[in-house]
């Protein structure tokens, strides 16, 4: 499949041929966004030692989190769509 849109500032995004690479693009396009809560969270997660227990270090465990959640959202948006439900997200676009 592919599919051809267009950013918010009019730029064409490249040719996108499968769901994993379209996903992917969009995860990369929201770095800053990422980047930004996973700084916070791991201050959050410092502050409260809560990295003390295992030993790993907060930037670890704010990174295994935010996997965890778009993990979930994908397999949320996953389900949905094998039961032909609609989603009111789309994990590509809200996954962090």
């Amino acid at each position: 499949m592919k599919i051809e849109n267009r950013e918010s500032n009019g730029n064409p995004l490249p040719a996108i041929h499968d769901k994993e690479t379209e996903m992917n693009y969009s995860v990369e396009k929201q770095i800053p966004k990422k980047h930004a809560l996973e700084q916070e969270l791991s201050s959050l997660l410092n502050r409260y030692s809560a990295e003390s227990v295992s030993g790993t270090p907060d930037f670890i465990l704010a990174g295994y989190i935010l996997g965890t959640l778009k993990a979930y959202n994908e397999a949320v948006s996953k389900r949905a769509e094998w039961r032909g439900e609609f989603t009111d997200f789309d994990p590509r676009e809200k996954a962090i």
